[in-house]
């Protein structure tokens, strides 16, 4: 049985995202290897092994704590001495937990403990009937690293054994005295002697650095006192720095460099290797050569050569960094342009926009309609505008180009100056010449503008709105385009082949649908207002009053009748609006604010990082579009694949 729960938990949390306890860390499975007596600091008081009150704690030699608990005397549940307080498998592990807390030596398991994922049994072992819940430890805010446990739950019931690495409640004073970039700093200059690019002891900026609790027997087994420390995450190698003093007590490789990996599932058998589940192409790490690995990051998808596939492209901004990756339309991707974070160091950027201002924002859109998709680069508040046409092969030219002026002229395109940092730039083509043209619009000050494309790389105002403020004109349609928090989102919401807008105002529930008529006009086809918290608010049932909330649009059903997919980066909230055509939204899959509790995000993605951002894509190319998910600074992606129904699972 015990060898069951290890692989079957390994397999499924592959779907789920989750590394089952058995692959926490590479060192804790060199530590599995190894035995060195406990010194003086580990809580060592209680006999290796020992029962209480008819349970039987298998105790780890290093830390004290239980490792593994199962029944005693046959028996087939772990007693409890606190009564559930929910009738479920997760209330059950909180009194597991309550009743044993003096075993595992914790002041206030309700607030050192964290349910974070839960695996249930399917397919050939449903007759099981067993949950496995992982749990995750905590002093305060602070995680306390590695120190997570498995509760194994049968027939919702029972607890039937528990295993996994916990520590007795530390005593430790949580203020830092090294920064984060300090940490960085130290950190850099450990791995600089087994990494490549980076000066000596030079901070990267875009390494992540977290505050946490350092428990050296979660790792290397030898003695010593849990501390506070940064744990640093940087060129593919973990290290440890202590936020006291500076000393590293670990780092090593967490194989996120290697290339070429594959990934297979031999099915719970002993066959080897088993059939091929995933192969990564060539390139450093993450995604086809894209390390993903900076908070900057940002993914579009376009079709550059018009062969039918989604392509992806990744940029840097304030880096130079520019990526384009070709669809194969088997799920594997093949860089054709490739200009890596060089900073002012040529080369940067693309078609000679240099990308090296955090404020550079890109676009997609197929300007002149051959069914390339070119690039709009511009820099909101310095004015500078940028067509790169696509040649299919790769390679771009630029067709507009104005630079970064300021307010000296030219600035902008075909009017609208593009001087303030608010400004902010979509591709609809609101006439349906199969030409795109561009909306821009400036949140907080009512400015909208409708920049017609010539298909020639010129650009006409066909409807114009200037910077007001509260002074009629403002916004358009209706929706006034006065707050900052102001989102604008293009899509055909009937299917007629023009564009129209979906405005949104997230945090206040505000949601209008705009729609293009063919005079080139604009009529609320859906309005709801500034209403707060009071009803009407948002669309479809989405609420849209966090200021967090994200709207993208995507045909999930291949109707030609653009749907919208709504999300709460931070909370796992998910939500598919389907698009009736006539001003009317339907939720055909729900999740809402649930926070770490189950159900959260969406076949399996959890949305549980502000980070989390979604891009629409037809990854299998059968014109329902399915989802492209990613944790930016982290390098976690994901496909979504849509039926049709509603219905999304994991693909790619």
């Amino acid at each position: 049985m015990k060898d069951y729960e290890v692989s079957s938990r390994a397999r499924r949390a592959r779907r789920l995202g989750a590394r089952p306890l058995a692959a926490l860390t590479l060192t804790t499975l060199v530590a599995a290897a190894c035995t060195v007596p406990p010194g003086d600091d580990a809580a060592s008081v209680a006999p290796a092994n020992s029962s209480a009150a008819n349970v039987a704690f298998d105790r780890d030699p290093d830390l004290g704590t239980p490792r593994d608990a199962r029944p005693a005397d046959g028996a087939d549940a772990i007693p409890l001495k606190v009564a559930p307080l929910t009738k479920d498998a997760r209330g059950l592990v909180r009194a597991y937990f309550e009743s044993y807390e003096s075993e595992y030596g914790l002041a206030d398991p309700a607030a050192e403990l964290e349910i974070v994922g839960q695996v249930d049994d399917e397919g050939d072992y449903a007759h099981l009937a067993t949950s496995h819940i992982r749990v995750r430890q905590s002093l305060g805010s602070l995680p306390i690293f590695g120190a997570e446990a498995i509760v194994h739950v049968r027939d919702g019931v029972k607890v039937s054994s528990v295993n996994g690495r916990l520590i007795s409640t530390p005593s430790l004073d949580v203020s830092p005295t090294l920064s984060p970039d300090e940490a960085r700093r130290r950190a850099a200059a450990t791995v600089d002697g087994s990494a490549a690019g980076a000066s000596r002891g030079t901070a990267n900026p875009d390494a992540a650095a977290t505050l946490g609790v350092f428990v050296p027997a979660l790792f290397s087994r030898v003695a010593g006192s849990p501390t506070l420390a940064y744990r640093v995450e940087d060129r593919g190698f973990i290290t440890y720095v202590d936020a006291k003093t500076g000393a590293v007590p670990l780092t090593y490789d967490d194989l996120k460099t290697a290339q070429n990996r594959e990934t297979f599932d031999a099915n719970n058998t002993a066959n080897k290797p088993g059939t091929l589940a995933f192969a990564e192409a060539d390139g450093a790490s993450c995604f086809f050569g894209y390390d993903l690995r900076s908070a900057a990051d940002q993914a579009l998808v376009l079709d550059y050569d018009g062969d039918g596939k989604k392509d992806i492209f990744f940029y840097r901004p304030g880096r130079g960094a520019a990526w384009l990756a070709r669809s194969n339309g088997n799920g594997s991707f093949t860089t054709v342009y490739a200009v890596g974070d060089d900073g002012s160091a040529a080369p940067n950027g693309i078609a000679g926009y240099d990308l090296l201002s955090t404020a550079d924002q890109v676009l997609v859109f197929d300007y002149n309609g051959d069914k390339k998709d070119d690039l709009f680069l511009y820099r909101p508040g310095r004015g500078a505008a940028w067509v790169a046409r696509s040649n299919g092969d790769g390679s771009f030219t630029a067709v507009y180009a104005v630079g970064d002026n300021g307010p000296a002229a030219p600035n902008g395109i075909a009017g609208y100056d593009l001087l303030s940092s608010n400004d902010q730039v979509l591709a609809f083509d609101y006439d349906g010449d199969k030409k795109d043209d561009l909306f821009l619009y400036r949140p907080g000050r009512g400015a909208a503008w409708v920049a017609r494309s010539l298909g020639d790389g010129r650009f006409s105002a066909a409807y114009a709105v200037g910077d007001d403020g509260a002074a009629a004109p403002n916004g358009i349609a209706g929706f006034d385009l006065l707050s900052t928090n102001d989102r604008v989102v293009a899509f055909d919401h009937n299917g007629d082949g023009r564009k129209d807008l979906f405005l949104y105002r997230p945090g206040q529930g505000a949601a209008y649908v705009a729609q293009s008529n063919p005079d080139g006009t604009f009529a609320a086809a859906y309005a709801v207002g500034d209403n707060g918290s009071a009803p009407p608010n948002g669309i479809g049932g989405y609420d849209l009053l966090s200021t967090a909330d994200q709207v993208i649009a995507f045909d999930h059903d291949g109707d030609r009748k653009e749907d919208l997919f709504l999300y709460r980066p931070g909370t796992g909230a998910a939500w598919v609006a389907r698009s009736a055509g006539n001003g009317t939204f339907t939720a055909v899959y729900a999740v809402g604010d649930n926070g770490k509790a189950l159900p959260n995000g969406i076949a399996g993605y959890d949305m549980l990082s502000p980070d989390d951002r979604a891009l629409p894509l037809d990854f299998d190319g059968d014109g329902r579009i399915d989802l492209f998910t990613w944790r930016r600074g982290v390098g976690k992606t994901a496909v979504i694949r849509a039926d049709g129904t509603g219905k999304f699972t994991r693909g790619g």
